[in-house]
């Protein structure tokens, strides 16, 4: 985990995998959990469920990937980035409430979570990776924007059971 204090001192913490539930600390000292690294917890196979502090505003890439017993994550409200890969692969992963502060979801960021069989896409999110929910077949994607107000990238719905967005094209009506 990144961690920064009032002077802007940087550091990052690595926690033992040894926990099946595990509550990320909000603080360590006078330092502020602002982000969770790049495979922080790649393929820690015992997690089951996360607890995200509400100062982090970034998942980076491959940071649970391959989680393969987490069912359950509690993510902040003050999160923005989720990156690419974060979630690949977390085939117990049945559901997962992405907060209204998100604005990008990066490449293949939920790929293959097999186990997903719903997501709410609030209006925030402004951009969606490629591939980013590619492989879940049993998701139903539902989307509170318009497609001509989100960037979407290439097959980030392949295979995906179903999308609906909850919002018409803007039609501009040229005189």
């Amino acid at each position: 985990m990144v961690y920064k204090n009032k002077e802007e001192e940087i550091i990052k913490v690595t926690f033992s995998k040894r926990r099946s539930q595990f509550i990320i600390p909000e603080f360590l000292g006078e330092y502020q959990c602002i982000s969770i690294g790049p495979e922080e917890f790649t393929t820690w196979d015992g997690l089951t469920e996360v607890i995200i502090p509400e100062s982090v505003t970034s998942i980076e890439e491959f940071a649970f990937s391959g989680c393969c017993n987490l069912t359950n994550i509690k993510m902040s409200k003050s999160l923005t980035k989720i990156g690419p890969q974060a979630f690949a692969s977390c085939n117990k992963l049945t559901s997962i409430s992405i907060p209204n502060s998100v604005t990008s979801i990066g490449k293949g960021a939920f790929s293959y979570c097999q186990s997903l069989t719903s997501i709410y896409i609030p209006e925030s999110v402004t951009s969606i990776g490629n591939y980013a929910f590619s492989g879940c077949s049993n998701l139903d994607v539902t989307i509170d924007n318009s497609e001509d107000n989100i960037k979407v990238e290439k097959n980030a719905f392949k295979n995906c059971k179903s999308v609906k967005w909850l919002k018409k094209i803007k039609k501009i009506r040229i005189l």
